[in-house]
């Protein structure tokens, strides 16, 4: 573990190193003397993050937010999670082109300008997701 921190800063997160893996990251979170009482007078909030671990939010999240159709949502999904146009065809049974006009209405959708910031975008969402494990496998893994 490293906390880090400098003389005049006081450290607000610290790593875990993993053998095989990139290091957890704990935010750490000091509590207002208003919220200690609701949490049996805990004194600050530990928020960990994983980096390896690859999560969209949920498509019904995705399909109300934006009023993206199911596909669209799909392939969104499959955007978020870093996998290519070609990929994310294969996994729908579906045609490259097909993938590609549903990418160009999410980005519409969206407000986005391509791929790297609808990611971007879908990973600040992912903060309200439920975890469902590692996003590594079909589409059909992250969806509810």
């Amino acid at each position: 573990m490293n906390l880090t921190e400098t003389a005049s800063i006081p450290a607000t997160w610290l790593e875990v190193h993993r053998a095989t893996s990139v290091p957890l990251l704990i935010r750490i979170l000091r509590l207002q003397e208003s919220v200690r009482p609701a949490l049996n007078g805990a004194n600050v909030l530990l928020v960990a993050f994983d980096p390896e671990i690859r999560q969209a939010p949920p498509a019904d999240m995705l399909k109300r937010m934006f009023a993206l159709t199911e596909a669209e949502a799909d392939v969104a999904i499959g955007i978020a999670c870093g996998r290519r146009v070609a990929e994310i065809a294969v996994d729908r049974g579906v045609k490259v082109e097909t993938v590609r006009s549903h990418s160009k209405t999410v980005f519409a959708k969206t407000r986005t300008r391509g791929q790297a910031e609808l990611a971007a975008l879908l990973a600040r969402l992912t903060f309200f997701a439920p975890h469902r494990g590692v996003g590594n496998g079909p589409l059909n893994a992250l969806r509810d």
